[in-house]
Parts: structure tokens; C-alpha cells; sequence
């Protein structure tokens, strides 16, 4: 993990399924070449007598990486537990924040592996890397589902 000012952990999410499936997710920076680079990683957590998490895997990364500035890193759960949506902010690239085919200054919605996720609602244009479920924001902080849609999370932004 790499800590630098706003760059570090960002957050630990119980699984939608958890209670069948013992999933955790983490959110954090890993050190790179220039900077860091934010990161979804998933594992089991065994809660026996020395708590841990088994098998932790990076199922998505934060590509080019970026050199502080706002991560994101925050993510919620659709209601109907099939997909995730995970804030990622500019990390002080403004220019790439505003291409929808960067993944910074979005909030993506991706399945449970860390995939993009099929048929995400967007209204942006020119069409957006496939995992956008809401482009050109500066710094997302805390997606949350909107009471009327399950599928399109209203952003918290500063």
C-alpha cells in the first residue's frame, strides 16, 4: 500500500453476499513508477482465532497511475447485489478526467469480479469505456442508489 498525503487505505465493503460467500472488498493505493495507483481487491475473510483474509486478489487497477490528488475508492452495492459502483477521482488530471475513455473522474459500475459491468446506463457522448456509469466528475465521493432506479447510483460530489 502506498501513503502519501490523500493516498492510502480508502475502504473495506462486506460482500452483498457475504454471509454465503465471506467476501470482503478493499479499496486502497499501491505504489507504482510514478505515484500510485488505485485499487479494488477482493479475499475471503476468515474470522477464526487469528482473523485474516485468504486468497486477496486485484480484480480492477486504476491504469496510468497518477501522482496524488483525490483516489475515490469509495463503492456501494446495487440493490440487487449483481454489481458494484466504485468512485475514482482525478488524481489532479483534469484533462483525463474529462475523456470518457479514462477511467479518473468517473464512477464505474462493474460486476462483482471487477469486471465492467454489460449494458451500463450512461447518457455521455462520445460513448464511454464500458464500465462508466457517470463521467466527468472532479472528485467523486460516495455513490448511493437513487430510491427510483436500481440501476444508475446519484453521486455525493466536492
Amino acid at each position: 500500500m502506498f501513503w502519501h498525503r490523500q493516498n492510502s487505505m480508502l475502504g473495506v465493503y462486506l460482500s452483498p453476499n457475504y454471509a454465503t460467500d465471506h467476501y470482503v472488498y478493499l479499496t486502497y493505493i499501491e505504489p507504482g513508477e510514478y505515484g500510485g495507483s488505485q485499487v479494488l481487491a477482493r479475499g475471503k475473510l476468515d474470522v477464526g482465532r487469528v482473523p485474516k483474509i485468504d486468497d486477496l486478489e486485484v480484480i480492477w487497477r486504476q491504469m496510468p497511475r497518477g501522482m496524488g490528488g483525490q483516489a475515490g475508492g469509495q463503492i456501494v452495492f446495487s440493490p440487487d447485489g449483481k454489481y458494484l459502483y466504485m468512485t475514482v477521482g482525478d488524481r489532479q488530471r483534469m484533462t483525463p478526467a474529462q475523456d470518457p475513455n479514462q477511467p479518473v473522474g468517473k464512477i464505474l459500475r462493474l460486476t462483482l469480479d471487477g469486471k465492467p459491468a454489460p449494458a451500463t446506463p450512461t447518457t455521455a457522448r462520445p460513448a464511454p469505456r464500458p464500465s462508466s456509469s457517470s463521467t466527468r466528475r472532479r472528485t467523486p465521493r460516495s455513490p448511493r442508489p437513487r430510491p427510483s432506479s436500481a440501476s444508475t447510483p446519484s453521486p455525493a460530489t466536492t
